[in-house]
C-alpha cells in the first residue's frame, strides 16, 4: 500500500513539473516604431508581412507550477534572443492576458495575448483559432498571428 501511495504521490508531482514544449512556427508579423521626436507609436501597417521562408520560430517554457512565471526564446533565422516573463494580469476590458518581460536590456517591455495565454501556447502550440500576440519592447512593437 506504501508504494502505491509513494508512486501515486511522485506522479502527481511529475505531472505538475513536467510540461511538453511547442515551438511555433510564425508566418505573418507586423512592426510598428515609436517616433523618437513624439513619443507617439507610428501605427500598425495596413497589411502582414509573410515570413514563412524566414523560419521564425517562439517556444514559450512554463518555469513555475503555477503557470506565472515563462522562458521566452525567439529564433530568427540564426539568431537566438531570449528572456524571462511573468504573468502580470487578464485585461477584463480588453479580453487579454498581459506578461511584463523581465529583461535587464529591456527598460519597458510587454506581450498581450489574445485568445490564448501563454500557457495554452507552450502546452498545446498554435490554436484553430487565430491568436493575436503582441510584443511591446521599448520603442518597438511586434504582431505576430497564427493565420
Amino acid at each position: 500500500m506504501k508504494n502505491i501511495i509513494l508512486i501515486t504521490v511522485l506522479l502527481l508531482l511529475f505531472a505538475n513539473i513536467s510540461y511538453s514544449q511547442v515551438s511555433l512556427k510564425v508566418q505573418y508579423v507586423m512592426v510598428q516604431e515609436k517616433n523618437e521626436y513624439t513619443g507617439e507609436w507610428e501605427g500598425w501597417p495596413d497589411e502582414w508581412i509573410d515570413i514563412e521562408e524566414e523560419n521564425w520560430t517562439i517556444k514559450f517554457t512554463i518555469m513555475d507550477n503555477e503557470s506565472t512565471e515563462f522562458l521566452v526564446e525567439v529564433l530568427i533565422a540564426d539568431s537566438y534572443e531570449s528572456f524571462d516573463v511573468i504573468f502580470w494580469e487578464y485585461n477584463r476590458e480588453k479580453s487579454r492576458f498581459e506578461y511584463l518581460i523581465l529583461d535587464d536590456e529591456v527598460e519597458d517591455g510587454e506581450i498581450w495575448v489574445y485568445e490564448s495565454n501563454l500557457s495554452s501556447l507552450a502546452m498545446n502550440g498554435w490554436p484553430d483559432k487565430t491568436v493575436n500576440i503582441y510584443f511591446w519592447i521599448d520603442d518597438i512593437a511586434i504582431l505576430i498571428t497564427n493565420e
